[in-house]
């Protein structure tokens, strides 16, 4: 593998965005040499192998979470979009080998991507990506890249008591045009704190063939893990013990068990002017919550062990010209996503016994429908691009309440959601080594089902509550300084109204409002040195001010979850001819909890450091890893907006990993 590439960032000047080889999915392709579209390479040792979407850390714009808590799913966050959230993933929309793993009510995950070292992740975090059906940003993952014929395997011990093994196998017919792979992984997860064990078991299959007069492609993933909860920590828990668990964890077995299956069907044609995509899947999920029993005496609480059992599926259709390779066209697309799910909810206790499935105290019928119709163009030659659209997408929702109890009114409900996202990007190629770019997109951030079920007069499916809507203007740079260094930099403004908060937390029951406006304003550089004998610097930076106008009279406050200021200096290349160093050097400004306390999480400065030897000339590559190199003890997450104060994740102290990989061609 190229260890060389430590974090890739495709085509920073002077030329359109690399690609992904790739499965056109659910999503639309977006357009290449945009400057805020990026591409990653998780082609790194040790710590990869365990959580791949580290490789985000070094793309502007891009805030990457350590929070160590495998029952939570990982914290992405992009110029401002998804750092509210309070589980899951909003405002990106998220696809994995061409399958959405966002659903159509807008709420995503990642935590069934069946990582390998080969996989490319690409990311679009400027106005483009509204014309995928994202609110801020577009996040892709191919787990599964054609190569050559190939086959490996991996092994990785890590601190935390961390261990991971892994195998993929791809077979490559030229001739016939096939190309089939298979990835099994196993992980185990021993803890840093106490009550945080986690294991899981993924499987990432993918097949290719020609057919039906064009092209078509298989694509399955599935997962099942199961992880303890450690919960998060008040400032002071955290201060005395950043390594400590609330006892209540232990207490209540907070825990959670989650199956994941889905299938994708992608077809294209010959000429590649038209393409079908479809999919299906079933998600299950049980998790047990620490919400004390008398918490749960509301008549309104829906209990502390969540049961969801959730379908979806969608179908898609695009035609017209190809923005890879015509200079100027157009396109159309129409598609139509649904879920079905039932959620229950139970308490968390049997008379004096705790973390155990008890009385039903929640049961409903959900169901979201998304549908959209997608018009581009594009003109451009040698030095001059234009290129707009627009989307116009409705989602439809229904939540049936079949729980209805004294004092637990008929939670049924409905929303209906019509929007039209148009955005414009213009290209202008300055000369050889300099280009400029401006996009403008206006996009929305839809309630979901979850944000939806309660309203401030204690009913409940909360259909009035509207969509945030975002304005993004981004305004960006690449330029090749000269032969050895490189620089992209992006300016941006996005402004906001109706966004969500919590607006009453009671008896169980959060309650969603349309109360606050707000705006951010961003500065964004990366830098590229070549070095002599083949080394490399990279830099990242980022500058943030990011506020909202809260009602509750706190005024413009800052934007919780989200740091003014990040980046990582990188510097990586070889020792010898089969050796390779690399340092990571990474900083963040304190994060903001919640808009009611002045609270923050401190900042933070850590040191990476890696190691990899290859052993002869096919033989394994025996990797060495330092994370956290100066032991810094910090809080590598926050919970925004926790109810009960314990906003902080601690990150890991100093940790140790050790990887050996095998590949065979």
């Amino acid at each position: 593998m190229d260890l060389s590439a430590l974090i890739v960032t495709a085509a920073l000047l002077g030329g359109p965005t690399q690609q992904l080889p790739a499965v056109r999915g659910q999503g639309e392709e977006l357009a290449s040499g945009a400057s805020s579209t990026g591409e990653v390479d998780t082609q790194r040792p040790a710590d990869l192998a365990i959580d791949p979407v580290r490789a985000l850390s070094g793309v502007p714009g891009v805030v990457i979470a350590d929070r160590r808590n495998e029952a939570q799913d990982p914290k992405l966050v992009v110029r401002g979009f998804g750092a509210r959230s309070a589980f899951g993933i909003r405002g990106i929309r998220l696809e994995v080998d061409g399958i959405p793993a966002t659903m159509p009510d807008g709420q995503g995950q990642l935590s069934h991507v069946p990582w390998s070292a080969d996989a490319v992740v690409s990311i679009e975090r400027g106005p483009l990506a509204v014309l995928a059906g994202a609110s801020g940003a577009l996040l892709r993952v191919q787990t599964l890249p054609e190569l050559a014929p190939t086959a490996q395997a991996e092994t990785v011990i890590a601190g935390g008591d961390r261990q991971r093994a892994s195998a993929e196998i791809a077979s490559v017919d030229g001739e016939r045009s096939r190309y089939g792979g298979v990835s099994l992984l196993g992980y185990r997860n021993g803890g840093f704190r106490p009550h945080s064990r986690a294991e899981r078991t993924q499987l990432g299959a993918r097949w290719q063939q020609p057919g039906l007069g064009g092209s078509w492609q298989l694509v399955a993933h599935a997962l099942h893990s199961r992880a303890d909860d450690p919960l998060g920590l008040s400032r002071a828990e955290f201060l005395r013990d950043p390594d400590g668990t609330v006892s209540i964890a232990s207490s209540f077995d907070t825990r959670k068990s989650l199956d994941h299956v889905e299938l994708g069907w992608h077809w294209r044609s010959l000429n590649g002017r038209t393409s079908i995509s479809s999919y299906v899947g079933n998600r299950q999920i049980e998790q047990f919550l620490a919400i004390p029993a008398v918490a749960q005496r509301a008549p309104t609480s829906a209990g502390a062990v969540i049961d969801l059992q959730r379908d979806f599926g969608g179908l898609s259709f695009t035609s017209g010209d190809d923005p890879l390779t015509d200079p100027s066209g157009w396109r159309y697309g129409l598609g139509i996503e649904q879920q079905r799910e039932r959620r229950r909810g139970f308490e968390n206790f049997i008379d004096n016994r705790l973390g155990v499935r008890g009385n039903l105290r929640r049961d409903e019928r959900n169901r979201a429908t998304a549908s959209h119709a997608l018009v581009e163009g594009w003109w451009g030659n040698d030095r001059h691009q234009l290129r707009g659209g627009a989307r116009l997408a409705q989602l439809r929702m229904r939540s049936d309440d079949d729980f209805i109890a004294s004092g637990n009114p008929d939670d049924s409900g409905s929303a209906v959601d019509l929007s039209i996202s148009p955005a414009l990007v213009y290209r202008w190629q300055a000369g050889e080594s300099l280009q400029f770019d401006a996009g403008l997109g206006f996009g929305l951030e839809v309630p979901t089902l979850a944000e939806r079920a309660y309203s401030a007069d204690g009913g409940g499916f909360n259909a009035d509550l509207e969509a945030s809507r975002f304005r993004h203007l981004d305004l960006g740079m690449r330029w090749r300084l000269n032969p050895r260094w490189q620089l992209a930099t992006n300016v941006y403004r996005i402004d906001s109204r109706d966004e969500l908060v919590v607006a009453e937390s009671s008896g169980g029951r959060s309650v969603f409002g349309n109360a606050s406006s707000g705006g951010r304003s961003g500065l964004e550089l990366l830098l590229v040195a070549d070095l002599p004998r083949d080394w490399q610097a990279r830099l990242s930076a980022n500058w943030i001010h990011a506020r909202i106008n809260d009602d509750d009279g706190n005024g413009s406050v800052a934007l919780p979850g989200q740091p003014a200021r990040w980046g990582q200096l990188s510097l990586l290349g070889p020792l010898s001819e089969r050796d390779r160093l690399g340092l990571d050097w990474q900083l963040s400004s304190a994060i903001p909890v919640d808009t009611s306390t002045s609270e923050r999480a401190p900042g933070y400065g850590r040191v990476d450091a890696w190691w990899t030897r290859q052993i002869g000339q096919r033989g394994p590559v025996i990797s060495v890893r330092i994370d956290n190199l100066f032991d810094r003890r910090y809080a590598g997450s926050v919970i925004v907006g926790d109810r009960n104060g314990r906003y902080y994740e601690p990150a890991a102290g100093r940790e140790l990993g050790l990887g050996l990989r095998w590949e065979w061609r």
